[in-house]
């Protein structure tokens, strides 16, 4: 007898695609995967027969059950879009990841608890009337019906809402209860958590006054990772008349982190190296739609990630070491660079999102700094819709002798630093070679393209900004390229977050697809052997990709 997956009868009467439909229809959700409140005469008609919940499952919606307020009506979506195959969490063949959830009914209220994606727990009850007043509230912004509103799926409004996700009990390191804020589209999920204080004033409005956190809603199908997902990409460019897009945009969209990662997930066969190239070849032309889905559909390449070749550059000290200035540019060399304070860019624009250790991870930059400089503004006006988000390596104690901190202009106050990754890729702002060179010549721009360190004191608290700006005079300065361990991309993979695109167009068509910012002596102690490899003891920068 075939076997079938327990349940899987109920499963297909609650599916709206199986052979026998049903008036049961799980998904009530806008387009891009936000929550919707039910119709008013639903409302009414539910309570009329003595409903008050619909709870699905099967419908997984980012790393915890979505709740829907609706009047009276309560929805409780309970299937989370993080489970992962071959996770192997508890045991070798299990498939749910670290995101589960128990919802359970007891006198007319339904509790759920469990533990999101980042292990936080969640614990409260909710109902009609009954339970916690904010799980299952969305912002109040925007028109009346907003929160009904099927036909402005792709509308600003939806894109920037906010619901209440879940609340988490107090934990070490937070005293109180708190909440999780969060925004799905599509495959991309912004997340913040908030205090209850915060609450009533970021449901007031349209987005949140405080940083959110930016990932892959889901590891699965229904995670935003399913077949519409190229076309998701390519809608989010704009479109000349004939439904075609630049190139060159769709370059741009691809050195984005979440899209990246979506990309290689969704296609885990393609390298993205074949992609680049191809849009290269010609960066001024179009590309439509089919063409983008024809380049993933074609491709079956097998080396990428933790197999990939890749490289490492020590760097050397600041006003110490030496590097051939005269060698080839990258890979066969990288730098050297001047570390310069940005000018416009103040410590104080970085709204900074801590990670689970409390230290600091993602960053977004306020638009007021926009308005400092001409270079800032120019930026600004060439890529109106930008969203300025970057991710923070790990923080690391500062360790340069006091003479190479004076020359690398590091303030007094800072005890720790992380390297910032690029905002933004080069080839949506430059065209020609004098641009290039003026926009990197500018400490700013180069934060914001090339990356840069930040500077932290004994709170973390950012104290400076310095640019990499590319100068042959430049103290920071990197030996020669040296092999890069497949284990070791491995062991930081694991880490997560380590990994982040690389954004510069020449050395995307060089092959280099992503890269690391290696922290002083991390990999020192294991090395060990004839053929041991020291990591330099100032960090280092590591490339992966077809190098």
């Amino acid at each position: 007898k075939k076997r079938e997956r327990g349940g899987s009868g109920l499963l297909d009467y609650g599916s709206a695609s199986t052979a026998d439909p049903s008036v049961v229809y799980c998904r009530w959700l806008t387009e891009n995967s936000m929550p919707l409140a039910y119709p008013p005469e639903l409302v009414t008609y539910l309570k009329d027969q003595g409903v008050s919940y619909v709870v699905v499952g099967h419908t997984p919606h980012g790393n915890a059950p979505t709740v829907i307020q609706s009047d009276g009506v309560t929805i409780v979506m309970c299937d989370t879009s993080f489970s992962k195959m071959k996770a192997n969490t508890s045991f070798r063949g299990d498939n749910r990841g670290l995101a589960v959830s128990d919802v359970s009914f007891k006198q007319g209220v339904c509790h759920i608890r469990g533990l999101t994606h980042t292990k936080q727990v969640i614990d409260y009850e909710v109902g009609p009337g009954k339970g916690d007043p904010f799980v299952g509230r969305m912002q109040e912004g925007g028109p009346a019906d907003i929160k009904r509103c099927t036909s402005c799926n792709l509308s600003n409004l939806h894109k920037e809402m906010f619901f209440v996700k879940a609340r988490l009990p107090p934990a070490q390191g937070r005293p109180g209860d708190a909440y999780i804020m969060c925004n799905i589209q599509g495959y991309r999920y912004r997340y913040a958590v908030l205090r209850p204080d915060e609450l009533p004033t970021n449901l007031q409005g349209l987005g949140l006054n405080k940083p959110a956190i930016y990932s892959l809603s889901g590891c699965g199908r229904l995670g935003g990772l399913d077949g519409d997902l190229l076309e998701q990409v390519f809608l989010t460019l704009e479109l000349v008349d004939s439904g075609t897009a630049r190139k060159r945009d769709l370059a741009v969209a691809c050195t984005d982190k979440i899209v990246r990662d979506a990309l290689l997930a969704r296609f885990p066969a393609v390298s993205m190296d074949f992609l680049f190239k191809e849009l290269n070849a010609d960066l001024e032309g179009q590309i439509s739609l089919d063409e983008f889905k024809s380049i993933f559909h074609t491709r079956t390449d097998v080396a990428r990630g933790a197999e990939q070749s890749g490289i490492f550059f020590d760097v050397v000290g600041d006003r110490t070491g030496h590097m051939d200035t005269g060698a080839e540019d990258f890979p066969a060399r990288l730098g050297p660079f001047a570390t310069m304070p940005t000018v416009g860019i103040m410590p104080d624009d970085l709204l900074i999102s801590p990670g689970a250790d409390g230290r600091p991870r993602q960053c977004y930059l306020r638009s007021d700094a926009f308005s400092r400089t001409e270079v800032l503004r120019k930026i600004r006006e060439s890529v109106p819709d930008a969203l300025f988000h970057a991710y923070l390596s790990p923080s690391h104690p500062v360790n340069l002798p006091e003479a190479d901190r004076l020359a690398a202009s590091i303030p007094a106050s800072a005890e720790y630093f992380a390297w910032c990754y690029p905002f933004l890729s080069d080839w949506g702002l430059t065209s020609t070679s004098e641009e290039v060179a003026s926009v990197f010549s500018d400490p700013d721009a180069a934060f914001l393209t090339l990356g840069g360190f930040v500077y932290f004191d004994s709170c973390f608290e950012a104290q400076q900004i310095n640019g990499l700006v590319p100068d042959t005079h430049g103290g920071l300065k990197f030996g020669p390229p040296k092999h890069w361990k497949c284990e070791w991309t491995r062991q930081l993979k694991c880490e997560g977050h380590r990994w982040h695109p690389v954004t510069l167009s020449n050395m995307i068509t060089a092959g280099a697809m992503e890269y690391c910012w290696i922290q002083p002596n991390e990999f020192a102690d294991s090395m060990h052997g004839d053929d041991s490899v020291t990591i330099g003891k100032f960090g280092a920068f590591a490339y992966i990709g077809n190098l």
